[in-house]
């Protein structure tokens, strides 16, 4: 599936009044123990530090195979999400 051809998400996760520490662990922890192949993450607007965390996180993490960030997406409070797909790997 393309990145831009459905609104479909795996997962939704609110980071909204978390600390950029603990919101990173949260995600970190979805991303790596989540059977989840899209997650659309919302960071808000705020004052853009827990936003730049967020997206420097998600573009080094290893398991993180492509990102969409929210303004492409050309709706109404889109800036303050992101998309990702993840690599996933079968528990074996």
């Amino acid at each position: 599936m393309s990145m831009n051809s459905s609104q479909y998400y795996d997962q939704i996760i609110d980071l909204h009044g978390k600390t950029v520490d603990d919101a990173l662990q949260e995600l970190d922890a979805l991303i790596c123990r989540s059977p989840a192949k899209r997650i659309k993450i919302i960071h808000g607007h705020g004052t853009g530090r827990l936003k730049k965390a967020v997206r420097d996180f998600v573009s080094s993490h290893e398991l993180v195979s492509q990102i969409q960030l929210g303004e492409d997406l050309m709706t109404s409070g889109s800036s303050g999400t992101l998309i990702i797909e993840v690599y996933f790997f079968p528990y074996t």
